[in-house]
Parts: C-alpha cells; structure tokens; sequence
C-alpha cells in the first residue's frame, strides 16, 4: 500500500516540474476537472445550463496570487483556474454541440478571470421569445447570432456587453422576463434614492434616506413617473413590495441552486421554479455517475479517454530527480508568492499604525510551532469583508496604488508634517497668528477650497463673501485633525485619504485623496472641551458596530494580518508529509527563515510587484492543487 502511495506521490510530483508539460489526458487533469466539476454542479445553477433550460451560466473569479491560501476562497480560485487552463488544451468545438463554453482570462487587475456556459436552444428560445425588447434596446438588427457571436468573443466582461442592461442580463440568465423587467424598474427606482450620499464638504456626508416614509416622500415628490398600471409612485412601490418575493436560500421550498426576487404571482414565476426543480433532480443523478467528467466533455463535444485512474510506475525515478533539480526554484516561488500577498495586504490595510509585515511573519512562525490561532484567516471579519469587495471591484485597488503614491511623494517634502501614516498630512502656506484651533474649539470661519488628486477643484468658497461658518462637531474626521494648531490668518493645505473622508467607494473625488486649502478667519471657543473623533475608517464605522475604539481597531486588523500569515504556512506545510514520503527532503524547500530571508530582500529591493511566468503561475497553482486535495 505504501509503494503505492509513493508511486502515486511520483506521478503527482511530475506535474511540479517546470520543464515537463501536463498530458492532455492525464489522469491529474482528469481529478483536476472531476473536482471542480462536482463542486460547480454541488453549489450553483451551472448544472441547469446543461441538464435543463437555463440559457446562461456566468461565473468569475479573481487571480489566485491575491487570494489568502489556506481559505475556501483561495481553494475555489486554484480549482476554477486550473480547471479553465485544462479547458484551454481540449478546444472544444463549440459550434457542433448545443453547448457553448467561453472562458475570458483578466487582461489586468480592472477586469477579473471569467467563465460562462451557454444552453444554444435555450438562448434561441429566450431571445426568441422576446426579440421586439432586445431589438427596442439594442437596435432592429439584433439577433440569436448577433448576441452568440458577441458572447464568444469578449474582450471585456459580459456586463460591458449589456452596458448595465438588467433586464436583458436577467432574461439571458434565466430569471425570467416579468422578472427580469420588474427587477430592472426597482432597481431603477432605488437608484434615484442612493445614487449617493449629500456631500457637502468639509462636513460629513448624509444618507440620502433615512426610512421608507423618506423614501416615498422623496420619489414622490421628484419628476419620477410612476408605471402605466399606477397613478402614482407610492402605488408602485406598495405593488412591488408584496408582489415580490426576495431571494431567498431554498426557493419554494426545494434545494435548487438559483435564487432571485422573482413575482409570487405570476406563471411565469411558477413555470421556472418548477422547471429549475426538475432540473436539479437531474443534477443530482449526474453527480452520482462515475463518469462524470467523460458525460460533461460530451455534451460539450469532446471525446477524449483518460488512462486508468490505476498511475503507472513508469519513470517515477525521472519524476523524483527533475523534481529536486527544481527544489531551490519552488523555494523561490514561494517566497514569491508570500512577497506578493503581503505586498498586497499592506496595500489595501486600514492601519498604517502597524506593522503588516511583522504581523504576518509571527503569524507564520506561530504555524511553524503548530500554535493555535483562533481565526486563521476568519472569511467573516470586517477586514476580510472589506477585502472580499476590494477583489470584486479591482478600480478600488488601482485608487489605493495612486494614493500610496501620492502620500509617497508628499511624505518627501520637508514643508509637509505627517498627522496619521499614508493618511493624513497638513503642509503651512502662511503663517498666522493669535490662539490657535483645540479641542475647546467648537467653530471656526474660514474661505476653503477642495481638489481631487489630480488639482482639479471641486468646490471653492467665494472670497468675496463673508467666510462661512463651520461646526466642527458635525465635519469630517479627516478636517477636524487636521485643522488643530491652525491660527487667525494661517493658510493651510490638508491632503486626506478616502478613509478619513467619505470611503473608499465614495464618487466625491472619485473615492481618491481630497485636500483643503484653508484660509482661517475666526476662531469660536467654549469652556466645554469638545471630544475629538477617533481617526476610525469610513468604510469601517459604517459597516461594523463592533469596532468603536481606534485602538481596538488596529489590534483587530493585526490580528487579522497574523491569522493570514498562519493560515498561507499551514496550507504549505501540508506539502511536508508528501514531501518525506517521496523521499525528498522537506526542509530544503520548506525552511521558513530561508524563506523568509528571501522575502525580506524582495522587500529592500523595494519593488512592488514580482513577475511571474506563465510556467510558474501553472506550476504554483499545481502545487495548491496537491495540497488541498491531497492533504497529509
């Protein structure tokens, strides 16, 4: 059994190297697509596509070098990866089965790695069926080949071909006209609600709506017309809240794997969620076949037969020793791929007042002693909430990039005095003179103008006016420190990062660094000291209640670092059983300080990003392969 065990760990190992190339029909590849294919069919609506009438199936996923190893989400995006890179050596015909596959890879971090499966007749039948509202949208000369050849040859991402369209998005997906429609006038209504908050700097934004009276109020009172069927909005909106069922996890009462609001009253609504039940029946009888892949393949047109699972002994030797020639190269790699993460995690980090390296670094010797952590990398904590929505919307970390280097420049200029890290910094102009703003000060005048980053001006006082008058009690975080130690006549310029303004996410200044050049008039102070607010993230006090004290907050982020650097030295460490087994020896590939101190000069090199090649992203995401689905 044991010989076996090593036999098979040979044969696994041949896919590390880097000179060798993966067979086409190897029984790895074979596993690799198994895998994902019963995982796909398990948690989603994909089987719908191909064992029922759902038109499309859409899916996409981040690069895997962002992703935290040792997490479901990291697990998931090695497993789509690898699988779609398979998928790219079998070159299905597309155009001689009934089902299509179109997978994009990301050009660059704006856009993410993308998949679709396509039912053929199923999107002839919806496109069919209503062919005067894409042709009302999209031109008369709309047709099924018009819409099938534009979804295989994307060079952006599905959304960038419906232009924000929902309710044609929604029809292609599956969801129904009626749905779909209905969807789109909702969302549409709701948009006019929270296109954003007031801004109006330097005070804190307000939500445009408070409640629902708010909301009617306001929807009613606007140029807003209310659908055909109603006199007014407040009907409409009363209609589409009791007629609309929101998604839910287990609609009409079965286990099927598609949810969407969707009309309680409708036959249509009926008909789907019958049609989508059946289908996954069908689902779940596939998945019970023992050929699974070989019956997926062939609805997809390929015909190919894998070895037998049973893996030969042939050339295991070669296997071992073009694997140790290569040990110092994976090493390397791994470094690699720490550097990256951590680079990463410092990036879009709330605090600058820790020490994210040192952080992650104590959390991987804590993994190396085989201490405990409570989290190890908890998926459910504000940080990696935050850092979920980060990956989800990749403009938000090309903004961090420009800011890091905005606040990297400014940082150099001997004029500019530093209040918080990468996130707050005042520069004097003019002198003034006279007591100065403090913690008593409750107003102040002054005339002020705002920037983007770029030095474009967003709003300006008149300076022929009198200076307005501003409550400090009401002002963003950001202003209120940084106007303290400002005196009478003193020009000031404040460069404040998104967090200790209006978010990350904000459109003001476009969720980018926004500075003040100040010019104070008049101070107002009183006996009553007035508490100055904690430098707490928008993002953050907005989102999580649980985080109230500045303090508690960079513990929290720090914690959260640590337990990333403990989950990613777990996960490698499953590599070291294997490893022994084979008879190669883990410590030369497995020595954290070795490691680290490849890291650490990676680091004083100060680069930002190491470049992978293709060969090394494959075998990277290979090895992730191994380690979750072959543990020790």
């Amino acid at each position: 059994m044991k010989d076996k065990l090593i036999c098979f760990i040979f044969c696994v190992l041949s896919f590390f190297s880097l000179k060798a190339e993966t067979q086409k029909n190897s029984p790895l590849d074979q596993a690799i697509l198994e895998k994902f294919f019963k995982d796909l069919l398990s948690s989603s609506s994909a089987g719908y596509v191909l064992y029922g009438e759902k038109p499309i199936y859409l899916a996409n996923f981040r690069d895997e070098i962002y992703e935290i190893p040792g997490t479901k989400r990291h697990e998931w995006t090695i497993e789509t990866s690898e699988s779609m890179q398979i998928w790219k050596k079998l070159k299905p015909e597309n155009n001689l089965s009934n089902y299509y596959f179109h997978f994009k890879e990301a050009i660059d971090d704006l856009q993410g790695n993308e998949f679709l499966w396509i039912n053929k007749q199923a999107l002839q039948n919806v496109l069919n069926e209503n062919q005067l509202l894409f042709q009302s949208k999209w031109g008369p000369r709309v047709s099924f080949k018009t819409l099938l050849d534009k979804l295989l040859s994307l060079n952006g991402n599905i959304l960038s071909l419906f232009k924000g369209d929902q309710a044609l998005l929604g029809i292609v997906l599956g969801y129904g006209t009626h749905n779909s429609l209905t969807y789109e006038r909702g969302m549409y209504l709701v948009q006019q609600l929270i296109e954003d908050a007031v801004i109006n700097p330097p005070y804190k934004s307000k939500p445009s709506i408070t409640n629902e009276s708010e909301m009617v109020e306001k929807l009613s009172a606007s140029k807003l017309m209310p659908s055909l069927d109603y006199s007014t909005i407040q009907e409409e909106i009363d209609d589409l809240t009791n007629l609309m069922k929101p998604p839910t996890n287990n609609l009409y009462n079965t286990s099927t794997k598609i949810t969407f609001t969707h009309n309680k009253d409708t036959k249509e609504s009926q008909s789907l969620l019958d049609m989508y039940l059946a289908s996954q029946k069908l689902v779940e009888e596939a998945l019970l076949s023992p050929v699974l892949v070989k019956n997926i393949l062939e609805k997809f047109n390929i015909k190919l037969e894998f070895l037998d699972s049973e893996l030969s002994n042939t050339n295991s030797i070669h296997f071992l020793n073009d694997f140790k020639e290569n040990v110092s190269t994976i090493s390397n790699l791994i470094a690699i791929s720490i550097f990256v993460l951590i680079k990463d995690l410092e990036l879009t980090a709330y605090s600058h007042e820790i020490n994210h390296f040192e952080a992650f670094v104590n959390g991987m010797k804590k993994a190396q002693l085989k201490d405990t952590l409570s989290n190890e990398a908890n998926e459910h904590t504000p940080f990696h909430v935050m850092r979920i929505q980060m990956s989800n919307n990749p403009q938000l970390k090309k903004n961090l990039e420009e800011i890091d280097q905005f606040f990297n420049k400014l940082a150099l200029q001997e004029s500019v005095q530093e209040i918080l890290n990468h996130k707050l910094y005042v520069r004097m102009v003019k002198e003034g003179e006279g007591s100065s703003v403090s913690n008593h000060t409750h107003k102040v005048s002054l005339h002020y103008t705002v920037k983007d980053i770029d030095n474009n001006v967003l709003y300006t006082t008149n300076r022929f006016d009198e200076a307005p008058l501003i409550d400090l009690s009401k002002v963003i975080v950001g202003f209120r420190h940084g106007i303290l130690g400002m005196k009478p006549n003193e020009i000031r310029e404040i460069s404040i990062h998104p967090d200790l303004a209006y978010g990350r996410h904000s459109k003001y200044g476009s969720g980018k660094v926004i500075s003040f050049q100040l010019q104070l008039n008049q101070i107002y102070d009183d006996k009553k000291q007035l508490h100055l607010p904690e430098l707490i993230p928008f993002d953050l006090s907005t989102t999580s209640k649980s985080i109230p004290l500045i303090n508690f907050l960079n513990n929290e982020e720090k914690k959260f670092i640590e337990d990333c650097g403990y989950s990613l030295w777990m996960h490698f460490l499953k590599l070291e059983n294997l490893l022994n087994l084979a008879h190669i020896n883990s410590e030369n590939i497995l020595n954290l300080t070795d490691i680290l101190k490849k890291v650490d000069k990676l680091r004083n090199n100060s680069l930002l990003y190491v470049p992978l090649t293709v060969k090394e992203r494959q075998f990277l995401r290979r090895m992730h392969w191994i380690i979750y689905n072959y543990p020790s």
